[in-house]
């Protein structure tokens, strides 16, 4: 019987994994670094979150059903404590012997019978009846062609990166907003600019966390 084949080990991954065993569906999983995590797993050289991330959400909203997160975590966690969060919730749901770390898919085609041929890293080629991908969307950067230096924000680790620069940062997605906060403590100039209006809300009304 041909399994289906999960791809990433991330906020996504973790829980598909474990639903998929919780109801006996056969499947291997992937995933190229060395512990799960995905891009919260900042050691990583192909992740996304930078130095001062937090979740948009408070806890409570961003938590996999049935497993809170710590109470001593603060509303709003940094990217420390949602990779910790991330490794907890992979041992208790015994999931990371369903894993094979260090493997990438470098290769998936839908054959005639619908179902896949993939190769992987290592140089195998596998039959599988679906593919489930949870590597996130931000893994291939677009990079604009300005002269001077760019960093795209998936490159964006530190502030230290910005001192004593004149920084425009483009766009007005939530790492932007970040990288702009960061920006006007350590630049010389900061400028921001977008496409279209945006709204932009504290995170705290009236003591109550508001949703992302």
């Amino acid at each position: 019987m041909l399994k289906y084949l999960i791809i990433g080990a991330g906020a996504a991954g973790l829980p598909t994994i474990n639903e998929f065993k919780k109801n006996n569906i056969a499947f291997d999983c992937v995933d190229a670094g060395d512990e799960v995590g995905s891009i919260w797993d900042f050691r990583r050289a192909d992740s996304q979150v930078y130095e001062g991330v937090h979740l948009i959400s408070p806890k409570s909203c961003q938590a996999f059903s049935g497993f809170p997160m710590p109470r001593n975590f603060p509303v709003f966690p940094n990217r420390e404590q949602i990779f910790q969060y991330l490794k907890a919730y992979a041992a208790k749901n015994d999931l990371y012997c369903h894993i094979r770390f260090g493997l990438k898919v470098t290769k998936a085609e839908q054959q005639k019978n619908l179902n896949w041929k993939v190769c992987l890293s290592n140089g195998e080629i596998r039959t599988y009846k679906g593919l489930v991908v949870c590597t996130g969307p931000y893994n291939s950067v677009k990079e604009p062609d300005f002269e001077g230096d760019i960093i795209h924000s998936k490159n964006y680790r530190d502030p230290e990166q910005l001192l004593n620069k004149r920084v425009l940062v483009v766009g007005s997605g939530q790492s932007a907003i970040d990288i702009v906060k960061q920006s006007v403590k350590v630049s010389s100039n900061t400028f921001h600019t977008f496409r279209s209006p945006f709204f932009v809300k504290v995170k705290w009304f009236l003591d109550f966390p508001l949703n992302g």
